[in-house]
């Protein structure tokens, strides 16, 4: 039977425009409890400002991000025209300490949710210039996060777990309704980035010729954290990690398939049947979890295994992000009160 009785054929390919914009319009119209996108929000800031530190520490500020007149690594001055922090402050050492304290402070705004909207551009626009200043030190996983907080730019993160939140409403957790839309947004965008990384890999390593690329990465000194040499039992099992790493980055257009018929499960097929009834989007978010999990324990791949976890309660709806949290919660306070005779 046709889902639109009294209506021909070429009257619903006519109208079939109208009802998408419609539906589209519905889908951004959206309201949901803040907490998911509150929490990428402070995961990210969390991350980029451990990176930023980690930097300040090391004592590569003006090495990296200064210009090369004054030991700086980069071409920068010589651009034309030139990043727009070096046209502002000039081409300076100090310049670069004065980037870093804008993307540091921007950072904690961020993270404790002052000024949620302001503190994102500032992200944005400081990753930028470091970006502009020296490209060689622009990781993947920088473009990403720059991406994820040019998102947070336009959102209401701040809502919730935040002190703008907390002076506004007298409460860390408000429960204040946000557009969804910008949590969407986060989903399309690291779902791209899985998929173009699987759908790009060529080469010997990978599944069609030999699926040896966890092999050979971890026999690599420079990205492994430990030496395996003569563990060669291990052998079969990174074949298997290999499988599993192309069948998840190539999956995510299936995931999201998951994901908006576990979100509106009225409109699912057989197919959208199928992938509730397997639960899909859990094994798939499972996977991702271990992948990135199996990366930070084995290799050295600086922020990028937790920048990406840091997105991941974006995955989340808020009714489960709440669970999850109450779970915690629960097992805090049991393990307080379990402590408490023994202290007594």
């Amino acid at each position: 039977m046709s889902r639109h009785p009294g209506q021909s054929r070429l009257e619903r390919l006519r109208t079939l425009p109208r009802r998408a914009w419609r539906r589209w319009v519905a889908l951004m119209d959206l309201r949901e409890d803040a907490t998911s996108l509150a929490l990428t929000r402070i995961l990210v800031a969390v991350v980029l400002l451990t990176d930023q530190l980690i930097a300040g520490k090391l004592g590569i500020v003006e090495n990296m991000w200064g210009p090369h007149t004054q030991g700086g690594l980069a071409l920068a001055a010589n651009q034309n025209p030139m990043p727009l922090m070096f046209e502002l402050f000039g081409a300076e050492a100090s310049t670069a300490h004065v980037l870093w304290w804008m993307m540091v402070g921007g950072c904690v705004c961020l993270a404790l949710g002052v000024f949620s909207r302001l503190a994102a551009a500032v992200v944005v626009f400081a990753s930028a210039q470091e970006a502009m200043i020296y490209p060689i030190g622009d990781r993947g996983i920088d473009i990403a996060l720059r991406a994820i907080c040019l998102i947070l730019v336009f959102s209401r993160s701040g809502a919730t777990l935040s002190l703008e939140g907390y002076i506004r409403r007298g409460k860390l957790s408000t429960r204040e309704l946000i557009p969804a839309w910008p949590r969407y947004f986060v989903i399309i965008q690291i779902c791209w980035i899985y998929f173009s990384a699987g759908f790009h890999k060529r080469g010997d390593w990978w599944p069609w010729q030999g699926s040896s690329a966890l092999w050979r990465i971890l026999h690599d000194p420079h990205f492994a954290r430990f030496d395996i040499g003569g563990w060669d039992w291990l052998y079969p099992f990174t074949q298997l990690g290999t499988l599993g790493t192309m069948f998840f980055e190539l999956t995510p257009p299936i995931f999201m398939l998951a994901l908006y018929y576990r979100r509106f499960p009225q409109r699912a097929g057989r197919i959208g049947r199928f992938l509730n009834r397997i639960r899909f989007r859990e094994l798939w978010l499972f996977l991702g979890v271990t992948f990135h999990l199996g990366l930070l324990m084995t290799m050295r791949l600086g922020i990028f295994p937790l920048g990406m976890l840091a997105c991941y309660p974006a995955f989340l709806a808020p009714d489960e992000t709440w669970r999850i949290l109450q779970i915690f919660r629960e097992k805090l306070t049991f393990g307080r009160r379990k402590s408490a005779p023994a202290s007594a």
